[in-house]
């Protein structure tokens, strides 16, 4: 068809799956090492196997939400955005990530608890995890169109 407007160019399978499994433990991460920043790990109350099996657990149950929000927003507006510059995707990256972070985070607790719960902390750092866990795993090794 002469008149048919092309396809937009989507995102690869592998970007988006690297998105929704990789993101949460992007987020873990930052979330650890942001705590411990903080405050210290308390000397033996954890073994080191139990430890990174609760973190990789609360990563993964709180975070598969986001990072599905995410995924979805990042394939919709990528065919958009794939001519921007560098700094540009990133702050955009970072915006859809800290949104979904922290809208996922809100969502995912809510459900645990089965009620409305809004803790500006625990959703601002829904935010940061989710933004960083974004920008982490969409801009490595993307594609710039010329």
């Amino acid at each position: 068809m002469i008149g048919a407007p092309a396809s937009a160019v989507r995102p690869g399978n592998g970007r988006i799956a690297a998105i929704v499994l990789l993101g949460p433990l992007v987020g873990a991460i930052c979330l650890f090492i942001a705590t411990v920043l903080v405050e210290p790990l308390p000397g033996g109350s954890f073994e080191p196997v139990e430890l990174v099996i609760f973190i990789l657990a609360s990563a993964y149950m709180f975070g598969l939400i986001p990072s599905v929000l995410a995924a979805t927003v990042y394939w919709v507006v990528e065919p958009i955005w794939r001519v921007w510059s560098w700094p540009r995707l990133v702050l955009a990256y970072l915006v859809i990530g800290a949104v979904c972070g922290a809208l996922g985070v809100f969502l995912s607790i809510s459900a645990l608890e089965r009620q409305p719960i809004v803790n500006e902390q625990i959703i601002l750092i829904g935010a940061l995890c989710g933004a960083l866990s974004l920008v982490a795993t969409a801009l490595p090794f993307r594609k710039v169109d010329t």
